[in-house]
């Protein structure tokens, strides 16, 4: 389309006193060789210390690239979590909504803040929604599901 979707990974922490930081973003419309560039790209340079999250889509393309993400990304703590089937986007965004609202999430300075807020701001009437998706899981992964130290990033 003329305003296609867009390719969206954040980096965040939770420290042990509940606070999140989301220390960096990475976003784009990119190809899916250049998506598996930038991932990789993106894990070198955090290193391998860093934990990483992906959603699995469902049906057999969401099967066929997580196959190709394990192999891709080995020796990388990666963890792929298939996509829960229930739920649209504003219930999943609510857990991370409340805990901005109580001042527990924290971002970090960067040239990516404007795009940031723009979206997450504007949800659920954005023109787009990959940063409060990204932004959702997050915050579900080091609230809930997380077999990461706190201290860890991702």
């Amino acid at each position: 389309s003329a305003d296609p979707d867009y390719t969206v990974g954040l980096k965040g922490k939770r420290i042990s006193d509940g606070q999140f930081f989301i220390t960096n973003m990475e976003r784009g419309r990119w190809s899916p060789g250049r998506v598996a560039t930038t991932v990789k790209n993106t894990a070198t340079q955090d290193g391998r210390v860093c934990n990483i999250r992906m959603a699995q889509d469902p049906g057999q393309a969401g099967k066929q690239q997580a196959a190709f993400y394990m192999t891709y990304l080995a020796g990388w703590p990666l963890n792929i979590v298939p996509v829960a089937g229930s739920g649209d986007k504003e219930a999943r965004a609510r857990p991370a909504a409340a805990q901005a609202e109580f001042g527990f999430i924290n971002i970090v300075r960067g040239d990516w803040n404007e795009e940031f807020f723009n979206e997450v701001c504007s949800f659920p009437a954005s023109r787009h929604d990959d940063i409060t998706d990204a932004l959702s899981d997050l915050i579900d992964e080091l609230s809930n599901h997380s077999t990461f130290s706190y201290d860890n990033v991702m």
